[in-house]
């Protein structure tokens, strides 16, 4: 999987699509959704924000403010709770944080 490209300072809103193994849609509503960023060390730099649009089977949105995130490579993943207490999670993917180049009223 290819790694996600955030400027440190932008909004991080990224959608996900979450499919079983045979790639039909999951119905998600009977889940809570938690999702982190971390450093290859396991500090958490970001707890991210999650929404299921209604009535969209296997979509998860995830967003939160970068100002204070440093510079580097991180790691996600998304956490699935359902119901009955059974928990389940993504891949982890990648997060690149770089610098950004416009600066206003600089």
């Amino acid at each position: 999987m290819s790694a996600v490209q955030v400027k440190a300072g932008q909004t991080f809103q990224i959608a996900c699509t979450v499919t079983a193994n045979d790639g039909a849609l999951i119905d998600l509503s009977d889940y809570v959704i938690n999702a982190q960023i971390r450093d290859a060390l396991g500090n958490l730099v970001a707890q991210l924000s999650t929404r299921k649009p209604t009535n969209v089977l296997g979509v998860v949105n995830l967003w939160t403010e970068t100002q204070s995130w440093p510079l580097g490579r991180f790691f996600c993943d998304l956490q699935f709770v359902r119901t009955d207490s059974v928990i389940q999670f993504s891949e982890t993917f990648p997060i690149l944080v770089s610098a950004p180049v416009t600066r206003m009223g600089v």
